[in-house]
């Protein structure tokens, strides 16, 4: 829920295809979701467990959307408007790659979620309008752990209520990167 609301507050209005990397139990209930906030018409996904692929297509295809099961991550991220990591990764690794990601793109980061856990180039951050959950627990546990606590306050824009209450805008312009 948490990630549709985010991604109502900060995705462009016309994103249509939805990139999730990651098909693990969560997987499901976040492509799900984000068809509740913008009219997806196509699912990108990619796994390195080919089972967890399978579990994915097996339950995502009864609805109305294309799914696209891709060969790498970024066969799934080139061309989306909305691009999800949800890895089970637990080291600083990229799983996503700061070439990959073009103007206007909306991340849902989730899957940063411990000490030492990233899922981001660590390039991708200075180009992205960043928003979190909850800062003091984003920089130890979120893509932000990168920065010291004087830097990360500098780069974060907002916390997500922030934007829920209207405080502050999500996405400034078309072809902001937001996170």
């Amino acid at each position: 829920a948490t990630t549709a609301i985010a991604t109502d507050l900060m995705a462009r209005k016309n994103s249509h295809v939805f990139a999730i990397i990651g098909t693990g139990a969560q997987s499901e209930f976040l492509a799900n979701s984000m068809t509740l906030v913008r009219d997806i018409i196509e699912v990108r996904y990619f796994d390195i467990d080919p089972v967890a692929m399978d579990k994915f297509e097996n339950n995502m295809k009864s609805n109305p959307f294309t799914l696209v099961r891709c060969s790498d991550a970024e066969e799934a991220v080139r061309g989306a408007d909305i691009v999800t990591t949800c890895t089970a990764c637990k080291a600083h690794v990229d799983v996503l790659k700061d070439s990959w990601i073009r103007a206007g793109v909306h991340i849902n980061g989730i899957g940063g979620d411990s000490a030492g856990k990233t899922e981001l180039e660590f390039s991708i951050l200075a180009r992205s309008r960043i928003v979190v959950e909850y800062f003091d627990q984003c920089v130890i546990e979120g893509e932000i752990q990168r920065f010291s606590k004087e830097e990360a306050k500098g780069k974060v824009h907002a916390e997500l209520h922030e934007l829920i209450r209207g405080e502050k805008s999500g996405r400034g312009s078309k072809t902001d990167i937001t996170l």
